[in-house]
């Protein structure tokens, strides 16, 4: 797995608005799709797989897991805010959470 500060200064570069400062952002379900789009559309030189180890590197992190509340807004790739946090993706988070602790020990 790709350390999360690497991770996230490699998306950083290309999709500075799913972040705010080094603090990932709530990324909107099925964007890595919309990511390889915009790759391909700005001639990016990340890979698919690049990108896709990079989010995987992010969203099972503890910082971003924390965040994912009900109602917490999630956001596109160019960082608006387009849906919300619902009740099993909240309990998702929780349990990945307590893998993670788990995991640890």
């Amino acid at each position: 797995m790709i350390p999360l500060d690497e991770a996230i200064n490699e998306m950083k570069t290309y999709w500075p608005g799913l972040f705010d400062g080094d603090v990932p952002k709530l990324i909107a379900i099925g964007s890595f799709e919309k990511l390889v789009a915009d790759k391909q559309l700005n001639h990016y030189p990340i890979s698919n797989k690049r990108i896709k180890r990079c989010l995987i590197s992010i969203t099972r992190s503890k910082i971003y897991l924390s965040q994912t509340v009900v109602g917490a807004p999630r956001y596109d790739i160019k960082g608006n805010e387009v849906t919300a946090v619902e009740e099993c993706e909240q309990q998702y988070a929780i349990e990945r959470l307590g893998r993670t602790v788990k995991t640890k020990l």
